[in-house]
């Protein structure tokens, strides 16, 4: 495992910090960070935001730019750049139905291996994004099968038994396709954020744990 110097910075600065600074420091040093990290991998990028709920989205809207845009680059698919908010109950009955429809079958449009996952559980209000919150999910991480899945599940839930845990979901693409092979999930627990990257590619039944980028600590 690994520790990312960001995030051991990150909270020594937010100790001590009310809500509203808490918001501010968010606003200004993570979401940055983020755009940054995504930024670095593409040529061009137009996001754009979208407050839903208790939730941020910040979105890669590239079908609205024109081709000479991207000066002979790739062009990139629509995709989430990072969702982050509070955790809350479940606003509506899970729409099972609407979802397995979502791009077609799951194993005909993703390959064996793979579910349509949540960016945000819906356990934990993600339901209230819609199918902006759907990814192409690797099985055993999304349903805790693996011991990387373990631990991510373990988080979901702590977000889904604490309303309004702040988290944040930033999917780390390895292409220009809206399937990310990583995932950062990271939630503030206990005066700290904890975060980690699993791997969403298709893994076997021997995977290893997650990459940990940050130790939880207390203040």
């Amino acid at each position: 495992m690994e520790r990312d110097p960001f995030y051991e910075d990150a909270n020594r600065r937010i100790i001590g910090l009310n809500d509203q600074e808490f918001a501010a420091f968010v606003e200004h040093h993570l979401v940055d960070h983020w755009c940054d990290e995504y930024y670095s991998e593409v040529s061009v990028a137009n996001p754009q935001v979208m407050d839903i709920g208790s939730f941020t989205v910040i979105f890669d809207f590239t079908a609205s730019l024109d081709d000479s845009d991207f000066q002979g680059g790739s062009r990139q698919a629509d995709r989430v750049i990072a969702i982050y908010g509070r955790s809350c109950p479940p606003q509506a009955v899970r729409d099972a139905v609407r979802m397995r429809g979502f791009l077609g079958k799951t194993f005909k449009v993703f390959g064996h291996g793979y579910d349509k996952g949540h960016f945000i559980a819906h356990t934990a209000g993600g339901d209230i994004l819609d199918s902006v919150n759907w990814f192409r999910q690797e099985r055993r991480l999304n349903r805790g099968w693996s011991e990387q899945g373990k631990i991510y599940r373990k988080m979901e839930r702590f977000c889904a038994v604490h309303p309004g845990t702040f988290l944040f979901a930033r999917p780390i693409y390895g292409n220009s396709t809206a399937d990310p092979d990583r995932l950062e999930f990271g939630i503030l627990r206990d005066g700290a954020l904890d975060a980690w990257i699993f791997d969403n590619r298709r893994q076997s039944a021997n995977a290893p744990a997650p990459r940990k980028i940050r130790s939880a600590s207390t203040v």
